[in-house]
């Protein structure tokens, strides 16, 4: 049997096969991120500050993109 897992839709009785992602990524360094964010503050700018809202808040840049001003309470993302 294979090692990729195989689900049946039960209406229909085709098979779905999930893939694993084989990619592999590295998350920064303590030192990287300080190292990232002395940069992006030196070098401001709106692509700049959105690269620091996302290291700071976790958001994605899909969530950073459809935030609006609304969205903001007292310094704070609603």
């Amino acid at each position: 049997m294979s090692s990729i897992p195989q689900i049946v839709l039960p209406c229909i009785g085709k098979e779905i096969i999930i893939k694993k992602s084989s990619r592999e990524f590295r998350v920064f360094s303590i030192n990287e991120q300080k190292q990232l964010c002395t940069y992006l503050c030196k070098h401001m700018s709106y692509k700049n500050m959105g690269i620091l809202i996302c290291l700071y808040t976790g958001l994605r840049i899909g969530e950073i993109c459809a935030l609006r001003w609304n969205n903001i309470k007292k310094n704070v993302i609603c």
